[in-house]
């Protein structure tokens, strides 16, 4: 969120009229002590000038003095005569008149010393004596009236200049008083403004949040709709392989499986790219052998190499090497390195090195002869849905997703991952993780599930699954048919549950050996049915029985929800079953499958024919005729309420409802190949879901519309007694 312009700068807005408030304040400041400076200087000239007059008139009375006593005999002014004159002859104006003066008063004394009287009062009375007195007073008047106007003069010149700085004094203690009120009313405004986006920060904060959460909900919702039919597209193939078909239909077929599992790759890649950009990775830190992780890349990847006639070879440590870390995550690395070096590799040799470095820390380079990368393009592998070349994809496929997740993986663990590569001549890939010394104990022990089960390995079954009871707690019917048809073609006796309830019920009434849950049940979902069964409330058998969840759920945390309730195992649809009939036999204390020892494929066949006999058009979902006429039925008599359901949850505006309704009524459409009838109800479910209501009058007028023509082409198909509405 960008703050406004007055909140990211209203604080250096206001920063700055203070400081030009204060330097206006300093300049008026130091404009008035200049100004005080001169009129004190002025001051001081003028009382040095008053006094300097002063000195002047006793100067000069002090020659008339002398002029007076000597009219009147005395003749003792030796002292008077010396001070006489020396403030008048400083004045140039004065000096002269002193100097003349003095001569004559002198002139008279030595006459009067002589005993001269007449000589002495001649000159004392003389008219040269009287004009120099008269002269000498005017001059004493000129230059006092002339400095005093000169005094004036300058006192005039220092107050206009006071008068023009007095003003810009006052102007500039306005401003000043102006920018400190401005610059207070932005600080105030500041304040009120910061605290508002601060307001705003929290709310937008809790909008992502809760989009985060919508996102979160959304994934797991998404990865349980796009997992769980994958699990029937893989699964049925898989069945499908294992029947009676010509070696072009066995091709079809493998090219059918081989396009699912990489569009279970790429929906795996999003969904790792998705939690690891929300922050949501999570890291383990598990014992576990390196030496054998890199053996079973190498025995997986091996056929590969071998199918393309490349040399796989694997350089490293021949011994047990125990380490602390994430297999989990070194695993996806690596594989993801390996498969993109065999795929960008047309001859040579692909070559795995790893070691373990100071630290302690683990190093792994996987070297190919394939193309090569241009050095412009290096930098852009490693981000998301990008590839070096954009041909690439066309000629060798892949999402552009692989790299950027390892390299999200391996910074997440603390590592580094980098590339070396030049065109036609190969790439070398790298990375390192810190890792922890393992205990060699833990990673030669068998790990123990969180509830043991009863000690089944010492019982004798017959067949592979040695007739083991198996209860499989599923709500989706595609899923239900998959698990028990695999399962019991292996040997096992299978019985279904489509809730915890049920789950309950079956437990209490038959033993079973291990059950597997699906997490997300209608009425009590998995997670408390697993809690009930660990209390005890299904029987001792089944309290002690292994649970394995199976669920499409990959968001984070739902591993830990399993194993927190008192489930023994995790797996994720679309199920593998290799990986499902493997972990069933290792909970049963069983052994590996033994190879030829099949059941016969005849006798689940005709329900996984693609076609019926005697030219009957090929039914959606691999449905035989008869099944499928049976989930006509079932639709066509449960669909009636399901729609009054739905109008009603519109009416009341209760969107969860209706998202809720629709996801159902999108299933059943789906699973019939009704198309165009379950694309409506996905955009009814995620509306709904969403909250957001303002498209319901258009969704539900064309879902009227598409509800019509599906009941009119399945009341045309469906035999008498099922078309009823």
């Amino acid at each position: 969120m960008k703050a406004p312009f007055l909140l990211r700068h209203g604080i250096r807005i206001a920063g700055l009229s203070a400081l030009a408030s204060v330097a206006l304040f300093t300049v008026v400041t130091v404009l008035s002590y200049q100004t005080d400076q001169r009129f004190i200087d002025l001051w001081e000239g003028y009382r040095v000038s008053e006094e300097q007059l002063f000195k002047l008139r006793v100067d000069a009375n002090r020659l008339f003095e002398i002029e007076h006593r000597l009219s009147v005999g005395g003749v003792n002014l030796d002292v008077e005569l010396k001070q006489a004159g020396t403030e008048l002859t400083k004045v140039p104006s004065l000096k002269a008149y002193a100097n003349r003066k003095l001569e004559i008063l002198k002139q008279a004394r030595q006459h009067l010393l002589r005993n001269h009287d007449s000589r002495a009062r001649s000159m004392l009375n003389g008219a040269e004596l009287m004009q120099v007195n008269k002269a000498l007073r005017e001059a004493l008047y000129s230059f006092e009236l002339n400095e005093r106007e000169r005094l004036q003069a300058k006192l005039d010149t220092r107050l206009d200049s006071q008068t023009e700085i007095l003003r810009f004094d006052v102007a500039a203690i306005m401003l000043a008083v102006i920018l400190l009120i401005s610059a207070s009313v932005l600080v105030v405004f500041y304040i009120e403004r910061l605290r508002r986006f601060d307001r705003d920060i929290i709310v937008a904060r809790n909008e992502a949040e809760r989009a985060s959460r919508m996102k979160s909900s959304f994934l797991a919702n998404m990865s349980h709709e796009i997992r769980t039919p994958l699990n029937g597209v893989l699964g049925l193939t898989r069945l499908l392989r294992e029947t009676k078909i010509d070696k072009e239909q066995q091709e079809l077929v493998e090219s059918l499986e081989a396009s699912g599992r990489t569009l279970l790759s790429i929906v795996n890649d999003i969904l790792d790219l998705s939690k690891i950009e929300s922050g949501k990775i999570e890291l383990e830190n598990t014992d576990f052998d390196a030496h054998d992780l890199v053996l079973d890349l190498e025995k997986a990847f091996s056929p590969v190499a071998d199918r393309k006639g490349i040399s796989l070879i694997v350089d490293g440590p021949k011994v047990v090497v125990p380490v602390c870390g994430d297999p989990v995550k070194v695993r996806q690395v690596l594989q993801n390195l390996v498969s993109n070096a065999l795929k960008f590799t047309k001859e040579g040799e692909v070559r795995l090195r790893w070691r373990v470095e100071p630290g302690p820390a683990l190093r792994f380079e996987v070297k190919d002869t394939g193309i090569g990368i241009p050095t412009d393009s290096m930098h852009r592998i490693f981000h998301p849905f990008e590839q070096a070349d954009s041909s690439t994809s066309r000629h060798y496929g892949g999402s552009g997703l692989g790299l950027a997740i390892c390299r999200h993986l391996v910074e997440a663990m603390g590592g580094k991952l980098g590339v070396e590569s030049r065109v036609g001549l190969g790439s070398r890939f790298w990375f390192t993780v810190p890792c922890r010394p393992g205990r060699l104990e833990a990673v030669k022990a068998t790990v123990s599930p969180v509830t043991p089960p009863q000690p089944l390995g010492a019982l004798t079954f017959s067949g592979e699954g040695g007739g083991a009871r198996v209860l499989l707690v599923e709500d989706n019917e595609v899923n239900q048919h998959l698990v028990v048809t695999f399962l019991k073609r292996r040997g096992f006796e299978v019985d279904a549950a489509v809730n915890g309830v049920v789950a309950l019920e079956k437990l209490r009434a038959n033993p079973f050996d291990l059950i597997l849950m699906d997490a997300h049940l209608p009425e009590m979902d998995g997670f408390e049915a697993t809690r009930r069964i660990r209390r005890g409330e299904a029987g001792q058998k089944a309290e002690a029985a292994p649970i394995i969840a199976l669920t499409a759920s990959a968001i984070k945390g739902e591993r830990e929800r399993c194993l927190s309730v008192g489930m023994n195992d995790y797996l994720t649809k679309p199920v593998d079953l290799q990986q499902l009939e493997k972990t069933v036999r290792s909970y049963l204390g069983m052994g590996d499958m033994k190879s030829g020892s099949k059941k016969s494929e005849a006798s689940v066949a005709p329900v996984l024919a693609a076609t019926a006999k005697g030219g009957t058009p090929v039914r959606p979902n691999d449905l035989d005729e008869e099944l499928y006429q049976d989930l006509v039925a079932i639709f066509l008599r449960i669909t009636p309420d399901r729609e009054k359901d739905l109008r009603q949850a519109i009416e009341k505006k209760d969107d969860k409802s209706v998202g809720k309704l629709a996801h159902t009524m999108k299933s059943s459409a789906a699973q019939l190949g009704l198309n165009d009838l379950a694309s409506i109800c996905k955009k009814m479910e995620l509306k709904g879901l969403s909250g957001s209501s303002d498209e319901w009058p258009d969704l539900m007028a064309e879902f009227d519309r598409s509800l019509e023509a599906v009941y009119a082409k399945l009341k045309a198909e469906a035999p008498a007694s099922t078309a009823t509405r």
